[in-house]
């Protein structure tokens, strides 16, 4: 057996790596603090060798690319999530095949895999860029059988495993092309590389394109294969140009000395800098040996494994160790409750999502409440995941327990198998498929058991084999990818408008004295107030009309000091039950100056909300501050969850000691870029929700629900309900969070937040190009005017309604503003109302 010894790196110097068997072996770009696999012999017999640093061969460039530890995971690779044992093979009339379902999917994907080699292959040839390597391929996935029958189940389920294992090695091949292109022709924008128009351009669904860059075939952070240079013999032609593109895609590098002159063919200035001295071999040499084990059982290396999320780019699998691992520590930043962290059990994942479940439950409605029961019901009665369930599978992956989203097309082949357990969590409408406590994670020894097999003939392709796709194959590969099943439907019930005109606009209702007839009121009918207010003509009530026809007369008429009847508003002070002494006497409400702008702090008098709610109700606007004092709760907490409930903005500060936070921006989220001319799809829409929602997977995102208005909505459709709202920030919020720094004092509070991309990304913003003008035209949306109606909801789902039938695509950015453009004057409205408001909380203070 192999053993490794390095030695700590000094500044300036490469680190050293002594192997019992191979010479000193320094690398330009692995760390010295990283444990590394045993060194093997040049053989990738199996796909699962290249997933092992190789030693350089012209014929394969392509396999140290290959990714250690992939994360099969979403519409494309998501076909890939199966165990050995849990493959669905199928027995008919003494023949064993792969079922008939997941080999189409395989065979879908594993053109779409070739053909992108080929589109990517061809440009770069066509440009001379190749670096004179020969391209020939490894034996694709087909090749290993997983479109053959055989005489019994086990040579069947081992042929096809390998043809699992075999897409890793097709991926590696696609990230080379990848790496290659960006690193001749860097893209000024990240979200739109050049690799990615070719793909277009040659016919790829944009969709496709878009989580094939969210996968870890071109997320160049992951750990791949590497490879083993020997630099002091005929270093095999072509790698010397190699060396560049690999070092920009992160694939660990080795080179091999042994003391003589450099190679003649690898005289390039990286491997000439990691040339060891004399004394640095003899110090190696002399060092106690750090012995490492095999692979196997080595725990991924620190730094490399970070948070992931289907959406982030540049970012690759979260990992904990199985129950047969010690845990190790972390200081990886957590992104969600969703995903278990780096160095967490799945036995602490649970615990972790019992205390955040006990915390939404002390924090939802009664509504919510009752969905929630109603849910746990239904899944309970179906005994096992619905179609509008997310499901998540914990895999074991080289000794670690991961937790990946199953593709619903997927789930079937999992859920009631043999070896695992399925558990049910009501409150985000999730399934867990777990391996149960008896079962063993490891599988056989597939080298032995494959060993005695025949192999299939050799059918290599090669990258420049002319492959072709078809629409019809495309579409199927959409439809499979996002079925319209999955899709969420959480209707919102809106607020009174009663409610509204008495706790929003301080109208009485009934009015406290005889109606008026204010001249130029009669012009406000139902239908023209119902407008202003963004409500249903329906919800205006009859007997109130005149009153609030006076109310936008007066309002609208002089909006820096609205002049209104005192017997129909309570801001007014000759009104005969003033706001003054009608308010909540419960509250505090103590206006603050920070960051540049107004806010307002709710707080209950003589109590300090920090301490016992874990956080501070804080609002942007003096009418929401008035707002609260109208409402009859008597604590802030309840307030909220009445706000969150409506739509209404709000923040939930939690106050810190330390006097600085080093905020960093979050990862970079988006949906894609679209060719000028592009014709959205439902898929294209049914993708988007799955992101979405796949977004909405982690804690902080809570920020959403406190944006009001369309964010708020589209929160509301993920999440299923407002309660992760009333927890308060989450833990990354010193990482990726708000800080609010009053002028006044020297306290600092925190909250969650979302950064203008995040927020884009819920919106639906995708960026168009436009090959006349180079400018980038975004697709935004809002709809907050304080409040979500009813006329706001009705909006809303006759839209989705209709994006979902594929009978309105979406809108530039143009159209998009007409479309959810307001009555003119509700702006005004809104700018009246404030002004009364800040107007009321003035004099207040001026009186305490």
């Amino acid at each position: 057996m192999s053993f490794y010894v390095f030695v700590d790196r000094k500044p300036a110097a490469p680190p050293l790596f002594w192997n019992r068997e191979n010479p000193i072996s320094p690398s330009p770009n692995v760390s010295a603090d990283q444990t590394h696999p045993v060194w093997t012999s040049p053989n990738v017999s199996f796909p699962n060798d290249a997933r092992n640093p190789q030693y350089a061969m012209n014929g394969l460039p392509t396999i140290p690319y290959t990714p250690r530890h992939p994360l099969p995971t979403g519409p494309l690779f998501g076909r890939l999530a199966y165990r050995l044992k849990a493959l669905p093979i199928i027995e008919e009339d003494g023949k064993w095949f792969l079922s008939e379902h997941l080999r189409d999917q395989w065979h879908e994907l594993e053109y779409a895999l070739l053909r992108m080699c080929q589109v990517l292959y061809s440009a770069l040839r066509m440009e001379r860029v190749m670096f004179g390597l020969e391209a020939e391929a490894f034996r694709q996935p087909s090749a290993w059988g997983y479109r053959d029958t055989f005489k019994n189940m086990q040579d069947a389920r081992y042929s096809c495993w390998r043809s699992l294992q075999a897409f890793y090695v097709l991926s590696g091949t696609c990230s080379m092309h990848i790496a290659i292109h960006q690193h001749k022709k860097p893209s000024s924008s990240e979200d739109h590389p050049v690799w990615a128009s070719l793909l277009q351009l040659a016919g790829f669904p944009p969709a496709w394109i878009d989580d094939l860059r969210r996968s870890f075939v071109a997320d160049f952070s992951i750990e791949r294969a590497g490879v083993y240079i020997d630099a002091t013999e005929e270093t095999p032609l072509g790698w010397q140009s190699q060396l560049p593109v690999l070092l920009s895609a992160n694939v660990p590098i080795w080179f091999n000395w042994a003391g003589g002159n450099i190679a003649p063919t690898l005289s390039d200035s990286v491997a000439l800098s990691c040339r060891p001295t004399s004394r640095q071999v003899a110090a190696a040499l002399d060092a106690p040996l750090r012995i490492g084990s095999p692979r196997s059982v080595i725990s991924p290396p620190a730094g490399v494994i970070l948070a992931w999320s289907p959406l982030i780019a540049s970012t690759s699998p979260v990992l904990g160790p199985s129950s047969t691992l010690p845990p190790t520590s972390s200081s990886a930043p957590a992104l969600g409750p969703f995903l278990n962290r780096e160095g967490e059990t799945m036995e602490e994942y649970f615990a972790r999502i019992a205390i955040l479940n006990k915390q939404m439950e002390d924090a939802e409605s009664a509504q919510e409440r009752a969905v929630r029961l109603n849910r746990a019901a239904n899944a309970q009665r179906a005994g096992g995941p619905g179609r509008k369930s997310a499901v998540f599978l914990w895999d074991d992956l080289d000794g670690w327990l991961v937790r990946i989203r199953l593709n619903h097309s997927e789930v079937d082949g999992w859920y009631g198998n043999a070896g695992t357990r399925a558990t049910y969590n009501a409150f985000f409408n999730e399934w867990d498929i777990c391996p149960d406590e008896n079962s063993n994670l490891d599988e056989e020894d597939e080298d032995d058991v494959f060993a005695g097999m025949t192999l299939v003939s050799d059918a290599a392709v090669a990258l420049d084999r002319d492959v072709d796709i078809s629409k019809a194959q495309w579409d199927s590969t959409l439809a499979n990818a996002y079925n319209p099943g999955s899709q969420s439907d959480n209707s919102v019930t809106s607020p009174d408008f009663n409610i509204i005109l008495r706790q929003r606009y301080g109208v009485y209702t009934p009015p406290q004295g005889p109606a008026l007839a204010l001249l130029g009121s009669e012009k406000y009918t139902r239908s023209l107030i119902s407008r202003i207010f963004v409500v249903k003509e329906s919800d205006v009530p009859q007997d109130l009309q005149s009153h609030i026809a006076n109310l936008l007369l007066r309002m609208l008429a002089n909006t820096e000091n609205p002049d209104v009847p005192p017997q129909l508003w309570d801001i007014s002070p000759q009104s005969p039950r003033p706001l003054t002494t009608q308010r909540n006497p419960h509250l505090t409400i103590t206006k603050q100056v920070a960051n540049s702008r107004n806010c307002y702090f709710v707080r209950v008098t003589g109590r300090d909300d920090a301490v016992n709610e874990g956080w501070v109700l804080v609002v942007h606007d003096a009418a929401t501050a008035v707002e609260c004092l109208r409402m009859p709760h008597t604590d802030t907490r309840e307030i909220a969850r009445e706000l969150a409930a409506r739509g209404t903005p709000f923040s939930t500060f939690r106050r810190v000691t330390e006097d600085s936070y080093a905020l960093h921006s979050p990862p970079r989220v988006y949906l894609g870029w679209r060719e000028k001319g592009w014709k959205a799809t439902p898929a294209d829409y049914r993708q988007y929700e799955e992101c979405r929602n796949d977004f909405f997977r982690q804690e902080r995102v809570r920020a959403a629900l406190l944006k009001g208005g369309i964010v708020w909505r589209l929160a509301v459709e993920s999440l299923g309900g407002t309660s992760l709202a009333m927890i308060g920030p989450s833990g990354d919020v010193a990482r990726y969070g708000q800080i609010l720094r009053p002028s006044s004092g020297n306290e600092l509070y925190v909250d969650d937040d979302l950064s203008e991309n995040e927020t884009d990304m819920i919106c639906g913003v995708y960026h168009v190009y436009s090959q006349d003008t180079g400018r980038q035209i975004e697709l935004r949306c809002g709809l907050n005017v304080g409040y979500w109606s009813q006329q706001c909801e009705d909006w809303f789902q006759k839209r989705l309604a209709l994006i979902r039938s594929g009978e309105r695509p979406p809108l530039g950015s143009i159209r998009w503003r007409d479309a959810v453009r307001f009555y003119k004057p509700t702006p005004k409205l809104i700018q009246a109302n404030e002004n009364a408001a800040a107007q009321f909380l003035g004099r207040e203070a001026a009186a305490a």
